[in-house]
């Protein structure tokens, strides 16, 4: 039998963020326990919302989420460093990249 971990990606943040031992076994044990839970109530919640206002309903969750995460941010987020002067716009780099990005799905959608 297959056994779930969490993504590496989490993982490694995790890891990295906090040190070795109890601290960071309880991280790991507050991440699974938030992504837990967080599958139950969506799924419950998901399930009420299609019961009494039919399947459209679930898109407003985004609305009333959102809403009250974007004006949290304004608060907790903190404002940007001064960037430094020096620094250009890189416009050959942008345009190659964008280009070459815009080739490589071309010829995946494209190719046989």
């Amino acid at each position: 039998m297959a056994r779930w971990s969490f993504p590496p990606r989490w993982r490694s943040l995790i890891n990295v963020t906090f040190i070795e031992g109890r601290v960071r076994n309880r991280a790991l044990g507050i991440w699974g326990g938030a992504g837990a839970a967080g599958l139950v109530i969506g799924v419950l919640l998901g399930g009420l919302l299609t019961h009494a206002f039919g399947w459209e309903a679930v898109f407003l969750v985004n609305v009333a989420l959102a809403g009250p995460a974007l004006l949290l941010a304004f608060v907790l987020i903190p404002k940007d460093r001064q960037r430094d002067s020096g620094r250009k716009f890189d416009l050959p780099g942008a345009l190659c990249v964008t280009l070459g990005v815009t080739l490589i799905v071309f010829a995946l959608v494209q190719g046989s």
